[in-house]
């Protein structure tokens, strides 16, 4: 990461990092997402069901399943990217598992992860790390982005939008590589066409003042007593 990437994301709203962790970690990582699949099935959990019926497995805070997940934070190039954007101290949100199933419903419909649509990038609130633990296509169900929509200071799930005013693309990526985005940007679930499966995790990043959506200082109390 480095001057390049920081411009494209700051122009587009999002960039991609190939080759961020190795193909044979990604299979690790896969494996283990598979089985919290079953298992949130045998369970019948609601929050996971309810985002089964609209064409999307959601495994929310995987982090407290296996601590391996948060390893991917413990890398100091991405601290200082992430640092160089928000310009402050920053707190996890969430940590979330996701992947489109084939489906003739319709998928969650655009939207930004931001509570906020700020339309400043030099005040842009938080991030979202994007992990492509399977390679990232058209025909499995790829991230759409609206191009530069960062900059429109419009929460496009709860207003009027013209969509064609900023370019939707549909990102291809490698197993193993990186996608940042602001999350002001809007973004929306890519269609599963052939069923084929499309894992990826996200590292929801926010400033420090920001409540965050899991208060893993509960799950980890052990750890943090030691403080």
């Amino acid at each position: 990461m480095d001057k390049k990437e920081f411009s494209k994301l700051k122009k587009n709203g999002y960039v991609i990092i190939p080759n961020f962790i190795s193909v044979q970690k990604c299979n690790k990582f896969e494996k283990i997402l598979d089985k919290l699949e079953k298992k949130k099935i045998k369970l019948k959990d609601k929050y996971f069901l309810k985002s089964f019926i609209r064409g999307q497995v959601v495994i929310r805070d995987i982090i407290c399943h296996h601590i391996e997940f948060l390893n991917l934070l413990s890398n100091n190039r991405l601290h200082k990217f992430i640092y160089s954007i928000l310009q402050d101290q920053f707190i996890i949100d969430g940590v979330t598992a996701s992947r489109p199933i084939k489906t003739f419903k319709n998928y969650p419909s655009p939207h930004i992860d931001s509570h906020l649509p700020i339309k400043d990038f030099n005040n842009t609130l938080d991030i979202v790390l994007q992990l492509c633990v399977n390679d990232f296509n058209k025909n499995n169900g790829a991230t759409y982005f609206w191009e530069k929509s960062h900059m429109s200071g419009i929460k496009c799930q709860v207003e009027k939008v013209n969509y064609k005013k900023f370019k939707k693309i549909q990102v291809t990526a490698k197993k193993g590589s990186l996608i940042i985005f602001l999350g002001q940007t809007w973004h929306q679930l890519g269609d599963n066409h052939l069923g084929n499966k499309r894992w990826g995790i996200l590292y929801h990043l926010k400033k420090w003042w920001i409540k965050p959506s899991s208060d893993y200082s509960k799950y980890f109390y052990k750890s943090f007593a030691k403080f």
